[in-house]
């Protein structure tokens, strides 16, 4: 199902749906693999469309504008999550896994617990989000991410204060680029905190400076879920060859500090016209697939579907949907 925003421009591919399941960690030769789990919050259709487009207004705007900073939104949904370690000896923190956002902080719930490998920097870090905010002290410290990928010197913001419940999580676990983070440390506003990627390779921990993101739809016979590769890809989930897309950079530069793709969109087998080429975000904390007004708009023409305003998706009737053609994306030419 898919839904037209005027304010937004751009494409979104999502990556979010599942149930949970019990945590495991196994090191490959390919990389080191973290297993991920989802977490249900229940709630409607249209609860997940306002929390996303509370998401997808955030990804727009400008570092430090006042605009959104106050609608703050409880998030709805599922919620992929990951065990992290911090100190030494680790405590284990459940955070959501965000390929929106790059910084790693903890506090929301479960308290920070120093150790003999904490060490406190003078700075203070905060970041907002779609569905929440926070804001505390930067601290550098032992993270363990999986067997074998231990990082002993990674930058962590620990929470004093925090707005929403980030789906009962401990903080967040961000996947983003780096200059995502550039705005959240202070004093020095320009500067970028490393990302829990960066540290991995830059400490010899992994082959490749890379995160592989494989998510499955749950099945009668498999829970799905997915997991993250550090440092390369587990070429057992793969059905063919690995198409390598280059990150677009925007003449605004704000959609080029995501991870994003090139890509047209058509309609059915004869191909029909839905958007040209244009940046897409690929984020795994959106749960719909958005699409710029017209783009929207001529999906609408081009299947006969209508708007339900009672649950805030698109619906076809029985005879639209046995002609019903898939959509197509044609991603970097």
């Amino acid at each position: 199902m898919f839904l037209g925003g005027s304010f937004f421009t751009v494409l979104l591919l999502s990556l979010a749906f599942g149930l949970p399941t019990s945590h495991a960690l196994v090191v490959r030769q390919d990389g080191v693999k973290m297993s991920l789990t989802r977490r249900l919050q229940q709630t409607t259709a249209k609860n997940i469309i306002q929390q996303d487009i509370a998401r997808l207004k955030r990804f727009t705007q400008v570092r430090g504008s006042e605009s959104g900073i106050n609608e703050q939104v409880e998030p709805h949904g599922f919620t992929y999550m990951a065990t992290v370690g911090v100190g030494n000896p680790p405590t284990d923190y459940t955070l959501i896994v965000d390929t929106g956002s790059s910084n790693i902080w903890i506090g929301a719930n479960k308290s920070y617990i120093p150790t003999k490998s904490s060490f406190p920097t003078p700075n203070t870090v905060e970041e907002v989000y779609g569905s929440g905010t926070f804001s505390g002290n930067e601290f550098l410290d032992q993270v363990t991410l999986a067997d074998g990928l231990v990082l002993t010197n990674q930058s962590i913001g620990v929470a004093n204060s925090t707005v929403g419940s980030f789906n009962g999580g401990d903080g967040l676990l961000g996947l983003g680029q780096a200059k995502l983070t550039r705005g959240t440390l202070h004093p020095d506003i320009n500067a970028t905190i490393p990302t829990v990627t960066d540290t991995s390779y830059a400490e010899g921990l992994i082959p490749s400076h890379s995160v592989g993101v494989f998510l499955r739809p749950p099945t009668a016979d498999n829970p799905g879920i997915g997991e993250l590769t550090f440092g390369g890809v587990d070429k057992t989930k793969l059905t063919s060859e690995i198409q390598y897309a280059p990150v677009p950079q925007t003449t605004d530069g704000l959609i080029g500090n995501y991870w994003s793709v090139e890509q047209s969109v058509t309609y059915g087998n004869d191909n029909v016209p839905i958007l040209n080429a244009t940046t897409g975000l690929v984020d795994s904390g959106t749960t719909f697939l958005f699409l710029s007004s017209d783009a929207y708009a001529r999906y609408v023409e081009a299947t006969g579907a209508v708007l339900d305003p009672a649950v805030g998706l698109l619906t076809v009737n029985s005879t639209q949907i046995d002609s019903l053609q898939s959509l197509y994306f044609n991603i970097n030419g």
